[in-house]
């Protein structure tokens, strides 16, 4: 959802968001998301598949609706490339035990949903 990524100092980084983006329950997609994600990701540590993504990251400040900074431990080259990895809905997930939590079996996302027929998801080496 980064539309705008920019390095200001040798170790921070602004990203922006899109704006008005919503998740599928309807609620606003916002910066706080993301800031609840990392630092979830980092809480979990190397129970997550996606600590080394987020492991050289010091702080996160929401700065506005769409707007955070990154603090980086230390300067790394193309650290932007490492960010990648699903955002969570702070507002869904807060207070849940992210391991546990029931919410995991049907997560929410950005996007439209679409499906395919059945033709479509069939493997061709499959097909005679």
């Amino acid at each position: 959802m980064a539309i705008e990524g920019s390095r200001t100092e040798n170790s921070s980084y602004f990203i922006k968001l899109r704006e008005n983006t919503k998740w599928q329950n309807g609620t606003e997609f916002t910066a706080e998301d993301v800031k609840f994600t990392i630092d979830t990701i980092i809480a979990l540590g190397e129970k997550s598949i996606y600590i080394e993504n987020v492991s050289n990251i010091e702080n996160v400040e929401v700065l506005s609706e769409n707007l955070i900074k990154l603090k980086l431990k230390e300067e790394k080259p193309f650290f932007e490339y490492n960010l990648t990895f699903p955002i969570i809905s702070k507002k869904l997930f807060e207070g849940e035990n992210i391991e546990q939590t029931d919410k995991n079996n049907l997560p929410i996302g950005t996007r439209k949903i679409q499906s395919k027929s059945s033709r479509q998801l069939t493997n061709k080496s499959s097909r005679k």
